[in-house]
């Protein structure tokens, strides 16, 4: 099914109308001064005072002066060794885009651009570091269960602005707008594939690669589950056979290979490792008592065993539902 309705009230940088289709979803930092000696909160408040998402590389001009871009770039690139960001900003952020945000708070927000980038010289806009702007209708912040894995992932990244290409997370988040606004916007595809476990967040997926572990008679052992155990999740010992097990589990695409953990078999008490790789990225020779777990086998069992699932997995399975993925 395609997206080709026209976007209401929405008129491209050219003048063309922007179809659905064309609409990009972001991720921006706000972060002045490349977190040197700002004050995050203060540019945060700015943007939504002002109804603005923005970026810093200002160039010294009379405060309420509007610059065209070839005015800002040559008066830029004289201050700034570097103006990448804002070049990428002004290319390719359009009016109609999506972009989500996170305050100083780890509070997230979604916007919808209402048009393309401005150099705004004020004042306040100097105190925030927030010059480069583009207006958005902001709207936030949004519930922490509302708010994809893959999401928080992508905030992990220290790139000041990036675009998220991921098709679930794209159609998601314009399912979001039309629900934040209590209005269709947006037509949302009915995907042929959605990899739910792109939006469980990473203590979540491991909750459910756990149930589903637990339900086969592994029993965990909490006071394993900790930060500093980087190789491995969680400890776990089988009820009838008494052997013991690890497991590890892996979002996003990051490989997980077997040959890295074949050494924790008949390490110690270890029996058995348990690998789960969200897309099924299993690389390297399968190795004795190393197990993958396959995405479709998990999925089966969270649509089997609902009512075992925490709150945000029955979220993103109702959310699957609402696409009508067969």
């Amino acid at each position: 099914m395609s997206c080709e309705e026209r976007l209401e009230d929405q008129v491209g940088t050219e003048g063309q109308e922007v179809r659905d289709s064309e609409i990009r979803v972001f991720r921006i930092h706000i972060r002045p001064g490349g977190d040197a000696g700002r004050h995050p909160e203060q540019s945060f408040t700015y943007c939504l005072q002002e109804g603005v998402l923005g970026i810093g590389w200002g160039v010294e001009v009379p405060e309420g002066v509007r610059l065209t871009w070839n005015e800002y770039e040559r008066l830029a690139l004289l201050r700034h060794k570097n103006i990448r960001i804002v070049r990428y900003l002004f290319q390719n952020v359009r009016p109609g885009d999506l972009l989500w945000t996170r305050d100083h708070q780890g509070k997230y927000y979604l916007a919808r651009a209402t048009g393309g980038w401005e150099y705004r010289s004020t004042l306040k806009g100097y105190e925030a570091d927030v010059l480069n702007v583009v207006p958005c209708d902001i709207k936030g912040p949004i519930p922490i269960g509302d708010v994809p894995g893959a999401l928080i992932n992508h905030f992990r990244s220290r790139r000041t602005l990036q675009r998220i290409k991921n098709l679930t997370l794209v159609e998601y988040t314009k399912l979001l707008w039309n629900k934040l606004i209590n209005r269709q916007v947006f037509t949302v595809d009915q995907l042929s594939y959605v990899n739910i476990f792109d939006l469980l967040d990473d203590m979540t997926l491991e909750d459910v690669v756990f149930l589903y572990l637990q339900v086969q008679g592994w029993l965990v052992l909490a006071n394993s589950r900790k930060a500093d155990t980087m190789q491995y999740e969680l400890a776990l010992v089988h009820r009838d056979s008494k052997e013991w097990a690890v497991v590890q589990v892996k979002g996003g695409n990051t490989p997980l290979f077997d040959g890295e953990y074949s050494e924790y078999v008949g390490k110690g008490a270890v029996h058995k490792v348990f690998l789960f790789q969200a897309h099924g990225n299993y690389q390297g020779t399968p190795q004795p008592g190393v197990y993958r777990i396959q995405p479709d086998d998990l999925l089966n069992f969270m649509l089997s065993h609902r009512e075992l699932l925490p709150g945000s997995a029955r979220h993103w399975l109702d959310f699957l539902t609402e696409l009508r993925i067969k």
